[in-house]
């Protein structure tokens, strides 16, 4: 019944799923067997239904108890948004392809609360993502993110307005002392203590990687309960919170093609050539 993943390239430290092409190309997309997958403190995973074997996840979550899974049905959907509803926070991270795109094309979210977590494939036929949205605006419940900038273009472009309220680990690190932009796996590292090697280039994506890509997410709920522990008692929670402030302004994710010819290099200032350039760039 669930139809699986596609290719996977390595970006920027990352993976970009780009199920959107294979559809194109009328691929067939391998199965993802279902079942529940229960994450210990031993930092394996293994499925209750035997469609897989003990399967290295890497997850330091030792308190996370039910099920990890691929969502490509709406009742699925429903009823993992319906387990998350009640959480304080979701951890979210995001896959997508902009390469010859003006706007990223989102193929896959990952989400994560102690309790469940799981990947959500927007491609899939029928899917509608309202009911996920729906707790990204609640404003009762944390998003939480990793260097958040370019998944919170991706809910402006979903939902017309960022999601709140956000805390961006990579941010909280810094106010923490781990330096300025430091990577997810080297927080992952110091605070959790796992070394996260995968390198994710093969295709189609194996149920390994797949676990790999939602351990994005469930190593982030650890990160982020360790960082705002470590804030508290520093007494620096409001300073890490005033600096995310900008990152929810809806400014920034203001994206219009009509400016788009403003991120050029420009040597040529005559009016004619302005003009010709903002309707090529528009156009572009």
């Amino acid at each position: 019944r669930s139809r699986g993943l596609g290719d996977v390239y390595k970006r920027q430290g990352c993976m970009a799923v780009w199920l959107f092409q294979m559809r194109q190309a009328g691929s067939f997309r391998p199965d993802w067997p279902r079942g529940t997958y229960r994450c210990q403190p031993s930092s394996h995973v293994w499925a209750t239904n035997n469609c897989l074997n003990w399967l290295h996840l890497g997850v330091y979550v030792g308190h996370m108890t039910d099920s990890i899974r691929l969502i490509t049905e709406q009742s699925d959907l429903d009823a993992f948004c319906a387990e998350i509803a009640d959480a304080t926070y979701v951890a979210v991270d995001t896959e997508f392809l902009r390469d010859s795109t003006f706007w990223p094309q989102l193929c896959l979210i990952q989400a994560a609360t102690p309790e469940f977590a799981a990947a959500i494939d927007p491609l899939a036929e029928g899917l509608d993502l309202a009911p996920f949205l729906k707790i990204m605006a609640d404003q009762q419940v944390v998003k939480v993110f990793h260097a958040a900038r370019q998944d919170l273009e991706i809910f402006v472009q979903l939902m017309g307005e960022p999601p709140l309220p956000v805390f961006d680990t990579q941010i909280a690190a810094m106010v923490c002392g781990f330096g300025d932009s430091v990577g997810y796996d080297k927080l992952v590292s110091a605070i959790a203590r796992v070394q996260r090697q995968m390198c994710i280039r093969d295709s189609p994506l194996s149920s390994q990687q797949l676990s790999y890509a939602i351990s994005d997410v469930t190593h982030l709920c650890v990160v982020y309960e360790r960082l705002v522990s470590m804030l508290e008692s520093r007494g620096r929670l409001d300073w890490a919170k005033e600096e995310q402030r900008a990152l929810v302004d809806p400014a920034l994710y203001a994206n219009e093609p009509d400016e788009a010819w403003r991120r050029l290099k420009i040597r040529n200032e005559k009016p004619k050539f302005l003009n010709l350039l903002r309707a090529a760039a528009a156009w572009r």
